[in-house]
């Protein structure tokens, strides 16, 4: 489990078997423990494209609702980070 699922999961992603916010999904579930809450998929893939852009700092806003510390938002850094979301990009 952990990295090598994810890896796995980014390689369906590539060759388009799976769709990249369900993958992102089944990592968050099973990756994680507890799991995290698959509200946050969308946002992840948006800060996964940020990262692979090189854009580390750019503002990923959370879905409505969520929070981090009080915060609505997060570097595409952070949540990478906090995801663990490095085998995606």
């Amino acid at each position: 489990m952990g990295y090598d699922t994810a890896s796995g999961l980014k390689k369906y992603t590539d060759l388009g078997w799976v769709d990249e916010v369900i993958a992102i999904e089944e990592h968050l579930i099973f990756n994680h423990y507890p799991p995290l809450p698959v509200a946050i998929a969308e946002a992840c893939q948006e800060a996964i494209r940020h990262a692979r852009d090189d854009n580390w700092d750019e503002r990923v806003n959370l879905p409505d609702g969520w929070s981090v510390n009080g915060r609505l938002s997060l570097t595409a850094g952070e949540l990478v980070d906090m995801c663990h979301l490095e085998a995606f990009l």
